[in-house]
């Protein structure tokens, strides 16, 4: 099960951090998604986990996007970046029940 949602990041000036760290792209031959969230930063504050995939930057699809242009788009948005993210959620339950079995 995935569910979408947009995160809003806002900063004063670019001198301050997002507090996130992406990784992926076309290039890379992964998927864009949030590598490490800061605990304290503006990504942590606003929802942002580790493993949430971007989709969107400020209305913009990352799905062909080298993870030059990721970072080129995220210049572009400036101290307003509102990130479109699919998350993935599992069901715990089920899992343990998985690793239960192949415990015996």
């Amino acid at each position: 099960m995935s569910n979408q949602a947009v995160i809003e990041l806002r900063r004063m000036d670019n001198t301050q951090p997002w507090g996130f760290r992406l990784k992926g792209g076309v290039d890379q031959g992964i998927p864009l998604h949030v590598e490490h969230v800061q605990p304290k930063g503006r990504g942590a504050a606003a929802g942002l986990l580790p493993g949430d995939l971007v989709v969107g930057i400020s209305g913009t699809s990352t799905e062909h996007m080298t993870h030059q242009g990721v970072k080129n788009e995220m210049l572009r948005a400036g101290n307003e970046l509102d990130l479109t993210i699919q998350r993935f959620s599992l069901n715990v339950n089920r899992c343990v029940i998985i690793f239960t079995a192949f415990a015996k």
